[in-house]
């Protein structure tokens, strides 16, 4: 007596800056002998049809009657995109919000992740450092400042802009962890590490920031402008190009392959935050082999090694062109 089983649908984890956490249902897909793989599924009340053309990197979504609302279609993309990474292409069938999108350039559009969703970021006006001339710096004026969830690892990562009364103590604890003083040499008493924070939320060209996955704090980041920071005097340094130091203060989040995905998505979030912004650069120490390891399996690339006053570090350096160009976290 033969006995068939019916497949459960797939259930899809969707979260970002628009969307709390919701879930897709996404059936079966199936051969229909002309080279597509034909599917159906849900996302809350809405139906929706899946086709994957086999060999050609292309898919259709397309949707019923009372098709999902803009950000509801796009998590849906940004979903296909991430569990079909061989799909270069996706066509949206949804009435007026029919489009093509290409995974190049689907990514650079932040109105699901960042904060400032499709507003444009400070017009260009120069000042001066010193005698470093260089674009206008705005500070984010938002608490939750990027959000995107993480199929990798089944997480969502999120960065908060820095506050006292929030991260303070976390930051003190962290900054006293033998882990992480190693690098940052910051293990000083609270009152120290106050005129610190402080000196880096009045600095124009620094943002200090809190790192989280699902409602766990797990990281510091300071982002910088190269051009006006200690780095930018290494290389050839442009107007836009970006950095950030990190410090992943909770144990948990150490050494359990979560690294990949806070790299890949800090860099995002600073892509994202100024379209100008064509190249991201880092400056671990020689010794932070863990770090230096990611040139080999992200877009990131290491182009030389040289001398800081208080470290010999290695520059590394990512394109926009690389990292939208193979954008998988």
């Amino acid at each position: 007596m033969d006995v068939t089983q019916s497949v459960k649908p797939a259930r899809i984890p969707i979260e970002n800056l628009i969307l709390p956490r919701c879930y897709a249902e996404i059936g079966p897909l199936e051969p229909d002998g002309a080279g597509v793989m034909r599917g159906r599924g849900r996302l809350d009340a809405r139906s929706f049809e899946i086709e994957l053309h086999t060999g050609g990197g292309e898919a259709v979504l397309r949707f019923g009657e009372g098709a999902s609302s803009e950000p509801e279609v796009r998590s849906l993309v940004d979903a296909l995109f991430t569990r079909h990474t061989e799909v270069s292409t996706i066509a949206v069938l949804a009435g007026a919000a029919s489009c093509v999108h290409r995974r190049g350039s689907f990514y650079q559009d932040p109105s699901l992740w960042h904060h400032r969703g499709d507003r444009y970021p400070l017009p260009l006006s120069y000042r001066s450092t010193g005698d470093i001339r260089h674009p206008e710096r705005a500070k984010p004026g938002a608490p939750l400042l990027y959000r995107r969830y993480c199929a990798g690892i089944d997480k969502t990562f999120s960065v908060k802009s820095f506050a006292f009364e929030e991260h303070f103590e976390l930051f003190c604890a962290w900054m006293n962890d033998p882990e992480v003083a190693r690098f940052w040499e910051l293990s000083h008493e609270p009152a120290r590490l106050d005129g610190y924070l402080r000196e880096r939320i009045d600095d124009p060209h620094m943002t200090p920031m809190i790192g989280y996955f699902d409602d766990a704090p797990f990281a510091y980041f300071e982002a910088y402008w190269s051009k006006e920071d200690r780095l930018g005097h290494h290389y050839d340094a442009h107007d836009y190009d970006r950095g950030f130091h990190m410090a992943v203060g909770d144990r948990r989040f150490r050494f359990q392959g979560f690294g990949r995905h806070w790299f890949l998505s800090m860099a995002h979030f600073l892509f994202l935050d100024d379209p100008r912004t064509m190249r991201q650069v880092g400056e671990p120490r020689v010794d932070q082999e863990r770090v230096k390891g990611w040139s080999r399996t992200t877009p990131w690339e290491i182009v030389k090694e040289f001398e800081f006053p208080h470290k010999r570090a290695v520059l590394m350096m990512l394109s926009r062109e690389r990292f939208f160009g193979s954008f998988q976290l």
